[in-house]
């Protein structure tokens, strides 16, 4: 059975169907193009504390926080740094088989570490975005036996298989939208794992952008522990010039910035301009 029509009407616009040139039958049974999209909080974390040259805080200067994502990708990929908060994944899915396939879970596979609280770099003192607005698949790195499941807004949630599948015909394409949920006490290193019944065989394939492990910090390292690193750094839309925070800068944050270095970030709190 097709996906639409496994699917109630409330769930199906999660789903969209393309029609193309039929893959040949080799190696996975499942095709993914997997996009990773901006963390929602401009916020990167460094294991080492100070971890930033001369010529990386050069590099952020006049960067804007709430448009700008080159300085946390950068700090990701030359840095080891880690994004702060729910990472979206949105995956399409096509099947490499003559027959139909279906997909009949999903699961992250994780490895979990102490966080090391070295550096932050904050580029925005807003949460980028809005609240959910659709429905999404939802995979918690700390019940991750749970699988996937289907939230609304505003709703706690259902598990989506096994009552339900994603059949794959070929030439047909899936489209989905996940979200990574962190583990709330540990630094994570995950991969989606799915379990595809390709043919009388059961096949767990893993499927992540470029085939590395997603980092995963959580929120609560911004409300509960900030304290807890050794520098934190203000730029882009917070301070125009990068600048090492002192201990309370949140309650004024024109001074914390300097003089004629404040960023352009358009809501502050009372009295922080």
């Amino acid at each position: 059975m097709a996906l639409g029509a496994a699917l109630n009407d409330p769930l199906q616009f999660m789903f969209g169907r393309i029609i193309e040139d039929f893959s040949p039958k080799i190696g996975d049974p499942i095709s993914a193009v997997v996009t990773l999209q901006p963390a929602p909080y401009n916020v990167v974390a460094l294991s080492q504390p100070s971890a930033l040259s001369k010529q990386d805080l050069d590099s952020l200067t006049g960067l804007t926080g709430l448009t700008d994502f080159s300085l946390t990708s950068r700090l990701i990929e030359e840095k080891g740094g880690v994004p702060v908060g729910i990472r979206v994944l949105k995956i399409e899915f096509k099947s490499n088989r003559p027959y139909p396939v279906r997909v009949t879970g999903m699961n992250l596979v994780s490895e979990f570490e102490d966080i090391a609280r070295g550096t932050l770099v904050k580029t925005s003192l807003l949460p980028k975005g809005a609240a959910r607005s659709s429905t999404v698949m939802v995979l918690d790195a700390d019940d991750a036996g749970k699988g996937a499941e289907v939230q609304d807004p505003g709703s706690n949630g259902e598990p989506f298989f096994p009552g339900r599948t994603i059949t794959l015909t070929a030439p047909e394409r899936e489209f989905v939208v996940l979200e990574l949920w962190p583990s709330k006490t540990k630094l994570c290193r995950t991969h989606v794992e799915i379990t595809v019944i390709d043919g009388d065989k059961e096949v767990r394939q893993r499927i992540t952008p470029g085939g590395k492990a997603i980092p995963l910090l959580p929120p609560e390292e911004l409300k509960e522990h900030e304290a807890e690193y050794s520098s934190i750094y203000l730029a882009g839309g917070i301070c125009h010039r990068p600048v090492l925070a002192k201990p309370g800068y949140s309650a004024n944050v024109r001074a914390a910035c300097g003089q004629d270095n404040l960023g352009t970030e358009p809501i502050l709190a009372p009295g922080q301009r």
